[in-house]
């Protein structure tokens, strides 16, 4: 961890921890372990005791383990508002919040989960998202949109203009499915399981690589390259370095880069708000 000229001076990699006056009674007084510092957020990143939970947390809320509060620390604490256990951290900004601020998803995060959002990070994946609309749910990637106040799954389901098919329209405008507005907008080179030729394909093909990028997929398509059949197919390198983390299969292994974005994005939402 190589600190920051921005990080606090006495605080690094591996040193014990309490957290106090947070928002939320469910953290305050644990033990946990600076794991590094985030420039973005201006927080540190701390693992918890026991549950090996990591959070996101202010300067002001860590103190050496040993550590005695100050008189004006021990009267900041105090004079918080009593917490409840209602309150949550969100899992994408690492926020507290008390649950007015929880996002009611129609897929997950019902209110007993321990996985929680918050509204405004909803928000912020569905504009985004296909068209500034349509998001995915950051736990089933669901697609999923906001209507009045209120989100939504499948906001619009009806035969996609493109593959005949019924299924839940990313494009409302061209009135097209999620593969093949991702199709359209990522036309990319791929290598026949076959012949071990290269081709490249109108259609999100690497979505179907569900054991990494560097297997072939499971769902077959038409080689023009020598094969005349349908073979599997799996992307060069250097298509799928263009390939944004939220389109990515799970087995990836890139979904933290893509909450990452989005953390990016809330954080300096909050920075300028002061």
């Amino acid at each position: 961890f190589m600190e920051s000229a921005s990080a606090p001076n006495r605080l690094r990699t591996g040193q014990r921890v309490r957290l106090f006056a947070l928002n939320s009674i469910v953290y305050n007084d644990m033990m946990a372990t600076i794991v590094n510092w985030e420039d973005s957020s201006a927080r540190y990143m701390v693992k918890l005791d026991g549950s090996g939970k990591e959070l996101n947390i202010k300067p002001e809320n860590v103190a050496l383990q040993d550590e005695a509060l100050s008189p004006e620390v021990a009267g900041t604490a105090a004079a918080l508002p009593a917490a409840t256990e209602q309150d949550f951290t969100c899992a994408v900004c690492y926020e507290e919040y008390t649950q007015d601020h929880r996002a009611e998803l129609p897929c997950c995060g019902k209110a007993e989960s321990t996985v929680q959002y918050c509204h405004r990070c909803i928000q912020v994946i569905v504009e985004h998202g296909f068209e500034g609309t349509v998001g995915r749910c950051p736990t089933c990637a669901q697609l999923m949109s906001i209507e009045n106040g209120r989100i939504v799954t499948g906001n619009l389901v009806s035969q996609c203009r493109m593959c005949r098919q019924e299924k839940a329209i990313a494009n409302t405008r061209n009135m097209l499915c999620e593969l093949c507005v991702l199709g359209r907008q990522f036309v990319m080179r791929y290598e026949c399981s076959a012949c071990h030729r290269f081709q490249v394909i109108p259609h999100p093909m690497w979505r179907y690589q569900h054991d990494g990028p560097d297997s072939f997929g499971n769902v077959s398509w038409a080689c023009h390259q020598g094969c005349g059949d349908y073979t599997h197919w799996r992307i060069t390198t250097e298509s799928a370095a263009q390939i944004p983390p939220e389109h990515c299969p799970e087995s990836w292994g890139r979904r933290e880069e893509w909450l990452a974005h989005i953390r990016h994005v809330r954080h300096a939402e909050i920075a300028q708000r002061g």
